[in-house]
């Protein structure tokens, strides 16, 4: 999930609370979260209020989106608060330096492979023309019809082995390309 998320979205008992970085205890099922408090203590002196922006207070979900309460950010007429937990600002800094550099290196290997994919784009369409053939050949070789013509089932045969050759050094090609792609990619 840390490769992909920046931030997190944990619903606990009709609360939504938006979780800027990934925690563990945010990974964590409900039960085996530790609690913490809105000031980020484990003490259970704090009862884990917070006041929202519109003034309205609620019981907070904390650092691993699990409410104090069953009826924490939900008001009396159903409606759900969503309230925002906030990561250290290194941590936030930290994860967009890692992610722009992800980027930058996504974009690298883009490029040092575009012309690379272009020619395996080809090779993959001349396999699966290779292919075809041969699935043409088999449903001529599979006729009864085409045994009655011993030069028919000759030539039918010939054909069959060139055309499964063919498909053959075209999945090899394929394969080739692949592989010069892959190592391309983890070089840089």
């Amino acid at each position: 999930i840390r490769s992909v998320a920046d931030s997190l979205i944990g619903v606990r008992d009709g609360t939504a609370t938006l979780h800027d970085g990934v925690d563990e205890d945010l990974l964590r099922p409900p039960g085996l979260a530790s609690r913490r408090t809105a000031g980020g203590s484990t003490s259970g002196a704090s009862n884990g209020t917070r006041s929202h922006p519109s003034g309205s207070a609620s019981r907070s979900a904390g650092k691993g989106g699990h409410a104090a309460g069953p009826a924490a950010g939900a008001s009396p007429d159903g409606s759900v608060s969503v309230e925002r937990a906030s990561a250290p600002a290194k941590t936030r800094a930290g994860s967009s330096q890692r992610r722009r550099e992800t980027a930058r290196q996504r974009q690298a290997a883009h490029d040092a492979t575009a012309d690379l994919r272009r020619e395996l784009a080809v090779a993959e369409r001349e396999w699966e023309a290779a292919e075809h053939r041969v699935a043409e050949m088999q449903a001529l070789l599979s006729e009864s019809a085409t045994y009655d013509d011993p030069e028919l089932a000759r030539r039918a045969a010939e054909e069959y082995g060139a055309a499964k050759s063919e498909a053959m050094r075209h999945m090899a090609e394929c394969e080739a390309l692949q592989r010069r792609i892959d190592r391309v990619s983890t070089s840089l």
